[in-house]
């Protein structure tokens, strides 16, 4: 079975629960928190913006894989890339998330030239 391309909200709404590449812009950020901000966090998460500005988190931020890897951070941020995984138009949580969009067992992630 081929996988869906990803560029748009629309899209990844069609796709939701389905394998799917995103194509979009990587961008390291911080875990959301509610309220105020106390202190800095690190930019220890990521997202893939799409072409219409949707940011789609990598992984559910409940999940250890949410935490991304520095060398990949470093990599891709701020850079066209495309990843494989299962779209999600509401992140799967087992306690409270932002209803925001994810992709889960993220894979194959590389520039897209």
């Amino acid at each position: 079975m081929s996988e869906k391309h990803v560029r748009t909200r629309a899209e990844l709404i069609a796709a939701s629960g389905s394998p799917v590449v995103a194509h979009g812009r990587y961008e390291a950020r911080m875990r959301p928190v509610r309220g105020t901000l106390a202190r800095p966090r690190p930019l220890d998460r990521a997202v893939i913006v799409l072409e219409d500005g949707l940011a789609v988190w990598l992984e559910p931020l409940d999940a250890p894989a949410s935490v991304r890897p520095a060398a990949e951070r470093e990599r891709f941020d701020r850079t066209a890339v495309r990843a494989l995984g299962i779209a999600h138009e509401v992140m799967p949580a087992a306690g409270q998330s932002p209803l925001a969009p994810c992709l889960s067992g993220v894979h194959g992630l590389e520039e897209n030239r």
